[in-house]
């Protein structure tokens, strides 16, 4: 049986996975025919988990995110797992920054990556990190272009291609079975955010269309997910106002899989007002539920979203036009018209697709 070697920020059991972390197992548990090992973030008291054929290797402090620990301790260590396991391939998946597993011993590699950040790094969180941040993605399109790299969506292909890699790949995000389930609409009209609390989110442009649309009607308005530990400070004191001004507006915090598809199966809306994405499989999931979704008009994003179909693009920046399009669209009549669309679209997102590209790609090298 071959071997992979895959180095990852985060793993999906990780209170700050997102959709690289989703995006990562949902294809490497789908490679039946290859001995897996990750080495990723701890989190909580474990140090190495099994499943099936792969295996998670945990480094870190426990009860911590080790968000930039673990870049500097994979950074140290990699050689020597190299070395140990002997990987026919080897996986960098790149969510952030690199790792910068270079072969300097005789494997194939091949990297995945989500988006390019630029300036947000200086927007998400504070300078410091993110000049550190910035540096260390110009140095990746300097010295990766020779790396084979797999992308999320034309906007990345097209990035890469200008500048200069060599092989570049699309595999678009699947949705999974379990999210296509039935709407139940609560009785009050609610309009759901899902996603890490930081500034490249956007989720202080969804919460101020609140006393707006709350004048005008009954609504709840929901957030769930993490917050980013490396945060910009004045988006950070935004948040904390807000929940003082507005203890109604519930914060969840991280939620379970099963929480999260109840929560796509109830609420009227699904906001993503994102500043930037790679793709987006958020969106897709909460169309899996026949949930409609009001998005920014960002790269990612709008590819994610056809326009008036599965949900609609605006101007997320423009708090007034951000309030009317929620008001206008938590209408009851207009949203069940759009549920079979929301089906029908992630439907065309499919996990089992996406990792028998992958497949052939890492078996082609």
């Amino acid at each position: 049986m071959k071997k992979i070697l895959v180095f990852s920020k985060y793993t999906i059991d990780h209170p700050n996975a997102g959709g690289a972390e989703v995006y990562l197992w949902e294809i490497l548990q789908r490679l039946k025919d290859y001995k897996i090992t990750i080495l990723t973030a701890r989190y909580n008291e474990k140090k190495i988990s099994y499943h099936d054929n792969i295996t998670i290797y945990y480094f870190g402090r426990k009860n911590r995110t080790n968000t930039i620990l673990i870049h500097i301790i994979l950074f140290f260590i990699w050689p020597w797992y190299i070395l140990k396991i002997k990987p026919d391939i080897v996986i960098e998946n790149i969510s952030v920054v690199p790792f910068f597993i270079f072969p300097i011993f005789p494997f194939k590699k091949i990297a995945i990556f989500h988006q390019l950040n630029h300036k947000f790094f200086f927007k998400n969180q504070r300078f410091i990190f993110g000049l550190i941040s910035f540096f260390l993605e110009i140095i990746m399109i300097l010295i990766y272009k020779k790396t084979p790299f797999v992308v999320v969506s034309n906007w990345l292909e097209e990035a890469f291609r200008k500048y200069k890699f060599k092989k570049i790949y699309k595999i678009l995000c699947g949705v999974d079975k379990k999210y296509f389930v039935n709407k139940n609409y609560t009785q009050t009209p609610m309009v759901l955010y899902l996603g890490r609390i930081e500034f490249r989110k956007g989720l202080d442009l969804f919460l101020k269309t609140y006393p707006i649309v709350k004048e005008k009607m009954n609504v709840k308005y929901i957030v769930a997910g993490n917050v980013f530990p490396i945060r910009n400070i004045k988006f950070s004191k935004f948040i904390k106002n807000f929940q003082k001004q507005y203890p109604e507006v519930e914060f969840l915090g991280h939620v379970s899989e099963e929480k999260k598809i109840k929560l796509f199966s109830q609420c009227w809306l699904y906001v993503m007002p994102s500043r930037m994405e790679g793709y987006g499989i958020s969106p897709i999931e909460a169309n899996a539920a026949g949930t409609f979704v009001i998005a920014n008009n960002v790269v990612g994003l709008n590819e994610a979203i056809k326009e008036n179909f599965n949900g609609i693009l605006i101007d997320c920046q423009d708090t007034n036009i951000f309030a009317e399009k929620i008001i206008e669209w938590l209408n009851l009549e207009k949203l069940k018209q759009k549920e079979s669309a929301c089906k029908e679209w992630a439907k065309k997102h499919n996990w089992d697709e996406s990792a028998k590209k992958f497949k052939e790609i890492i078996e082609s090298l």
